[in-house]
């Protein structure tokens, strides 16, 4: 019985440490940086460029990219479906297939190269949605 207790409680630290890891990371200075932030993150979504704006880094997109992006801030928040993604943005060129999930990866890791979370996140069964603590200037 006490080894089932110490399995259980190390499978709990184990799972607390990979929610910490998620939490915060450390960057290059070894400084922590948190990746749940509560201090305001702002950026600013240029439509004539394609492009999104943080801190002096730009980030560029091609047209589909942008136009899902444009489509999740749109929905300001609230979650959108893959189909509904796929329907908009190659307006039914096809069979409904997984390339939504492809370009949301796309976007994501060009994200991910100014930020340590998601910019956008899974809405587990429905969609994607932004991440609603960053202020979308447009």
């Amino acid at each position: 019985m006490s080894q089932d207790v110490n399995k259980i409680f190390e499978k709990a630290k184990s799972k607390y440490r990979r929610l910490w890891s998620k939490e915060y990371k450390k960057d290059k200075e070894n400084e922590i940086v948190r990746t749940h932030h509560s201090e305001a993150i702002s950026i600013k979504i240029s439509h004539d460029t394609q492009s999104a704006s943080f801190s002096g880094n730009v980030i560029y997109f091609t047209n589909k990219e942008f136009d899902i992006l444009k489509l999740l801030l749109n929905a300001q928040g609230a979650p959108v479906s893959r189909k509904k993604i796929f329907n908009s943005v190659w307006e039914n060129e096809g069979e409904d297939s997984n390339i939504a999930d492809v370009y949301i990866r796309y976007i994501r890791k060009k994200f991910s190269k100014l930020f340590n979370f998601n910019v956008i996140k899974t809405v587990r069964g429905i969609g994607y949605a932004v991440n609603t603590d960053i202020t979308w200037q447009r």
